[in-house]
């Protein structure tokens, strides 16, 4: 439910028409992404929405590589063209691990009768995470999509999997 709210608010800004509010002029939907290690462990279907404005902001959600639903906003920074560009902005979705080790004193055939057991688990806390995105825009407009692009994102998390993402956007 709260991913199909985020969505209809995405598409009710792009689709603002209203006098003083300014509309988007770029949307895109999220695609796929490829990884550089560990493809297997990562969802690399990414499906998802965003819109930016001619003032640089931009806001977002897509179906990231913990298979969680993130929610993102930021400002993109581009050159004249919009061919390249840097995205900086906080993420949610993502998530810290713990470690945590508990030791318990079980029964077993020692000469005391019992044991040390330790035991390894991991917390995982929800964060907000600040990411810079640089991407470059892949026009369309040779097979007649003038609009249209492909954008090819680089995901470059510190101590993480890095990745490439696709995604495809329409200028209006």
């Amino acid at each position: 439910m709260k991913h199909a709210v985020i969505l209809l608010a995405l598409l009710a800004a792009v689709s603002a028409s209203a006098d003083g509010i300014p509309k988007p002029t770029t949307a895109g939907l999220h695609l796929v992404s490829v990884h550089d290690r560990d493809n297997h462990r990562w969802n690399n279907d990414n499906p998802g929405a965003y819109a930016r404005w001619d003032s640089g902001f931009i806001a977002g959600t897509y179906r990231n590589s913990l298979r969680n639903q993130t929610v993102y906003a930021g400002w993109s920074i581009a050159d004249d063209k919009d061919r390249f560009a840097l995205m900086i902005g906080v993420f949610t979705g993502y998530a810290k691990f713990t470690k945590v080790v508990t030791k318990d004193t079980i029964q077993c055939d020692s000469p005391s009768g019992y044991c040390i057991r330790t035991r390894t688990t991991y917390e995982q806390e929800s964060i907000l995470t600040l990411g810079i995105v640089p991407s470059v825009r892949i026009g369309l407009g040779g097979i007649g999509l003038d609009d249209t692009s492909m954008r090819l994102s680089a995901v470059l998390p510190p101590k993480s999997a890095k990745a490439l993402h696709l995604s495809v956007e329409r200028g209006f």
